[in-house]
């Protein structure tokens, strides 16, 4: 357990350039479409159709040697890739063809993976070399944002959220848990200046200020990623005295829900 710089993934190359960009192989079960693999959801399942060895998707994100840099991978727990081996590529001329990462699959967790270089390229694919009909909820190629010059202040929260449903009676309360737990961490960070500020600025307007869920990277670091709603922006304040000779910079607090649907 350290701490790390929290981190933020709004960038869903899927999601940003939608279905009709995605090319999968071998076939796709149409009771499993290939829309649950970028619907922000990790209850909705994607499914090949058959056991080929090679299963593939690629995605075209349209803008060769522009598009948005990615850095991470994303694969929300639920799925059954335990023992099997994928890969990632990239590049600008399809088929991507140049070697990104590979590993093996271990549990049925969630998949974060950090990859080895940031890249812009036009394509990019999850390939999986071995053999079954897989099953996935999601797959995020994603790039981690942290602030370069401002760090969490260390009195941030993050509490336990119970769903439940509570009916009073005259004697007693009926009390129906609906879901696990979720996790909330209201956050505060002080004097953010230049491109910290656009940081921000850019997750509040990418997410709709809470209408898309993003995944938070935990200032301790032996926590997985956890896919987020913004709930509330509560303070955005100037963080100095005397702007005018100082410059200006900016105190900024919110509070994050995690998302389980």
């Amino acid at each position: 357990m350290a701490y790390r710089n929290p981190g933020y993934c709004w960038y869903h190359a899927g999601a940003d350039n939608g279905v009709a960009e995605l090319t999968i192989d071998p076939t796709v079960d149409s009771n499993y479409p290939a829309e649950n693999l970028i619907d922000y959801r990790a209850s909705s399942l994607f499914k090949w159709s058959d056991t080929d060895t090679a299963h593939y998707v690629d995605f075209d994100r349209q803008f060769s040697g522009n598009s948005p840099n990615v850095n991470a991978l994303i694969i929300p727990a639920g799925h059954d890739l335990d023992g099997a081996t994928v890969a990632t590529l990239y590049g600008n001329g399809y088929p991507p063809s140049n070697g990104w990462d590979s590993w093996t699959i271990s549990g049925d967790g969630i998949i974060f993976r950090q990859m080895p270089s940031t890249r812009p390229d036009r394509y990019l694919r999850f390939i999986i070399a071995s053999s079954g009909d897989w099953t996935i909820p999601e797959i995020w190629f994603t790039y981690i944002n942290t602030p370069s010059n401002s760090g969490i202040d260390p009195s941030w929260e993050a509490v336990p959220v119970p769903i439940l449903s509570k009916v009073p009676f005259p004697t007693r309360n009926a009390n129906l848990t609906l879901a696990p737990n979720r996790m909330q961490y209201t956050v505060t960070y002080n004097a953010l200046t230049g491109t910290d500020i656009t940081l921000f600025d850019d997750l509040f307007e990418e997410t709709g200020g809470g209408s898309r869920p993003f995944y938070f990277l935990p200032p301790d670091d032996s926590l997985d990623p956890i896919l987020m709603e913004i709930q509330s922006i509560s303070r955005r304040e100037q963080a100095y005295q005397n702007p005018a000779t100082t410059g200006i910079a900016y105190t900024i607090s919110f509070t994050m829900l995690e998302q389980t649907s």
